[in-house]
């Protein structure tokens, strides 16, 4: 199954400025950490390469002739002129007279000498902008992961009651606001079917944490995951917030207080290579990814918010905090 991207058709004659529009628009979403292709399509002539799209930081482009299909692809794999080739970028920019049939979100641009009415600003910073916020960042995916065995409480800990709730409920709340769709990461789907989500198992089980990310990334269809472990909802969607606007351009976007946070951070499917080799050398810690990978680490003042329930002390000093909070943001209400 592939991803459609995001589909741009850039409309106009020859010669408005397209060319150099479409170079600037890829340079400016490839700066914020898209993958973009370009599809053009020449009525006659020979293929022709054009490494300038490449040069400005597409992932590929396709040049569409007469019963001719020229690939030029940054990723150096074979591919074909359809949603396969593209399906690992964010966005495709196609330099076609009509968008026809394709599929995905089509939005429409004019070339800078264009003197009609265009829809979108010629101003590409703003553009990439808009397109990245309004297209491109909703399409990362929420995975709860509920597969610990909760042997030291006694009692599955995502399902204790919190302030007219449960513990999983609480976060997947928090979660549901800054994704595009949630599933539950669990070995025990039974016991989350009247959570009404989708429920997916461990694909290399024993990596404890680890084998919670891999399996988010597996499972989920979108490029990045945002994993959260179901025992903290003291975590809100602020701090969500902030693993989003820092993602353009890394792997892995995590926090950090005195230790780093594996399970409330943000993974790129690229981590998944990296993962299995570390899992399968039975190597389970969040700092052997880094090496290979680029990393965007976020200071935090606080551990509160990522304190996890593991004993019957750690609940209720959790009940505790929600309790506060709650009437805190009660009364700040009705001041």
């Amino acid at each position: 199954m592939h991803r459609v991207p995001v589909t741009i058709d850039c409309s106009g004659p020859q010669g408005d400025g397209k060319k150099r529009m479409l170079l600037v628009l890829v340079q400016a979403l490839a700066q914020r950490g898209m993958r973009v292709g370009v599809l053009r399509h020449r009525g006659s002539g020979a293929a022709v390469r054009d490494d300038a799209y490449v040069a400005a930081g597409a992932s590929a482009h396709i040049d569409m002739h007469a019963g001719t299909v020229a690939l030029a692809p940054a990723l150096k794999e074979p591919g074909s002129c359809d949603g396969d080739f593209f399906s690992n970028c964010h966005v495709l920019l196609a330099d076609v007279d009509s968008c026809g049939s394709r599929p995905g979100v089509v939005l429409e641009i004019r070339g800078e000498d264009y003197a009609g009415f265009g829809l979108l600003s010629p101003d590409a910073s703003r553009m990439a902008e808009h397109i990245r916020r309004s297209f491109v960042a909703p399409l990362v995916s929420g995975a709860v992961l509920a597969g610990g065995r909760s042997s030291r409480l006694g009692r599955n800990k995502a399902l204790l009651p919190l302030n007219g709730t449960t513990v999983i409920e609480k976060v997947i709340d928090e979660v549901r606001a800054c994704v595009s769709d949630l599933t539950l990461i669990t070995n025990s789907p039974d016991e989350y079917t009247h959570l009404c989500y989708p429920c997916r198992p461990d694909m290399l089980p024993g990596g404890g944490p680890l084998s919670g990310i891999h399996a988010a990334l597996t499972h989920c269809g979108t490029e990045y995951v945002l994993v959260v472990s179901c025992d903290i909802p003291l975590i809100n969607r602020t701090f969500f917030e902030r693993l989003l606007a820092a993602l353009p351009g890394y792997d892995i976007v995590i926090f950090k207080h005195r230790q780093f946070e594996p399970l409330c951070a943000l993974y790129r499917r690229t981590c998944l290579p990296a993962l299995e080799e570390l899992i399968a050398h039975g190597d389970y810690r969040i700092i052997d990814l880094f090496p290979s990978l680029r990393v965007k680490v976020l200071r935090t003042d606080s551990a509160e918010p990522f304190r996890s329930i593991n004993t019957d002390a750690d609940y209720e000093s959790v009940m505790r905090a929600a309790s506060a909070a709650l009437e805190a943001a009660g009364a700040g209400g009705t001041s």
